[in-house]
C-alpha cells in the first residue's frame, strides 16, 4: 500500500469517467473533477466537499459569484473562475445541441 492513499486518485477518477460517464458520479465528485481544470496538482476533494457544504448543491455552487466562492477555504481566483464559467458553458452547449438536433438528417 502506498504511503499516500490519495496517490493516483485523479487518474482513477478520470478512468471512472471514461468508463461510465458522469452519470454515476455524486455531485461533489463532479465538482471535484471540474476543479481539476483549475488546480493542476493536489487533492480537490476536500475543496469540493467544502463548496457543497457552504452552498448546498452543485447547482448553487455553479451559480455563486466568484467573490462568494472565494470565501471557501481552498478556492482561489482560478477555481472560482472555473466554477462560474461552467454553467454558462453548459447553457451554450445545450443551445447548440437543440439547434443541431432540429436539423434534418441527410
Amino acid at each position: 500500500m502506498p504511503d499516500n492513499p490519495h496517490m493516483g486518485h485523479r487518474q482513477r477518477m478520470l478512468d471512472k469517467f471514461r468508463r461510465f460517464g458522469l452519470e454515476i458520479f455524486s455531485d461533489h465528485e463532479v465538482l471535484e473533477m471540474l476543479l481539476y481544470f483549475a488546480v493542476r496538482q493536489g487533492d480537490t476533494n476536500p475543496t469540493a466537499h467544502r463548496l457543497m457544504q457552504r452552498f448546498g448543491s452543485l447547482h448553487a455552487v455553479l451559480e455563486a459569484t466568484e467573490d462568494e466562492l472565494q470565501t471557501v477555504d481552498g478556492v482561489g481566483p482560478r477555481s472560482a473562475s472555473c466554477c462560474t464559467c461552467a454553467l454558462p458553458c453548459f447553457t451554450v452547449i445545450r443551445r447548440m445541441w437543440r439547434k443541431w438536433s432540429s436539423l434534418p438528417i441527410n
